[in-house]
């Protein structure tokens, strides 16, 4: 997964949406708790998509297809407040380093792990003092897809895929 290429991807994304929609500069601070509210929203969807915590029901978690297409949105959502938070590419790099040393992580059969995980970045989202933090909430998305038995490359396609519809949505209006 190449994150510097995501990021910039990203960044185009929302200035075009805020041309669009005249929103003025796409990185005004004041556009970060809106962000962050969207980013718990897809946080507990993806959660949602994957079951991890319904303890009380046998329903295994939603198709393959689903759980990355909630994961391409939280991805979204991280990107977007990296950008906006102008943290440096040096430590996106790092970052990604990071990611790649947890590619030997195993599917976890249960998801009793990938509900710490999920709580990680969720909790993390209240800790509101370091920018820095983004960087493991996108470390600990990237290993919550590596025990659900995806690929990094996989969530990759589903956010250039997600980033496409974006796009499609905001030239119809949405």
């Amino acid at each position: 997964m190449d994150l510097i290429k995501l990021a910039s991807m990203q960044k185009k994304l929302d200035s075009f949406i805020s041309k669009e929609k005249e929103l003025g500069d796409p990185y005004d601070k004041k556009f970060l708790k809106s962000r962050i509210l969207a980013l718990k929203v897809e946080i507990a969807e993806l959660a949602n998509a994957t079951r991890c915590f319904k303890y009380w029901s046998n329903k295994g978690p939603e198709s393959k297809e689903r759980i990355l297409d909630e994961a391409a949105d939280v991805l979204h959502f991280i990107l977007s407040i990296i950008n906006l938070e102008n943290i440096e590419t040096v430590k996106l790099e790092k970052t990604n380093n990071m990611i790649s040393k947890g590619l030997d992580i195993k599917k976890e059969s249960d998801y009793t792990v990938l509900r710490e995980k999920l709580i990680i970045q969720f909790n993390l989202l209240f800790q509101y003092a370091e920018k820095e933090k983004w960087l493991i909430v996108i470390v600990e998305l990237a290993y919550s897809i590596l025990m659900m038995g995806f690929t990094l490359e996989e969530l990759q396609e589903a956010y250039l895929k997600k980033h496409k519809e974006n796009y499609r949505r905001q030239e119809q209006g949405y």
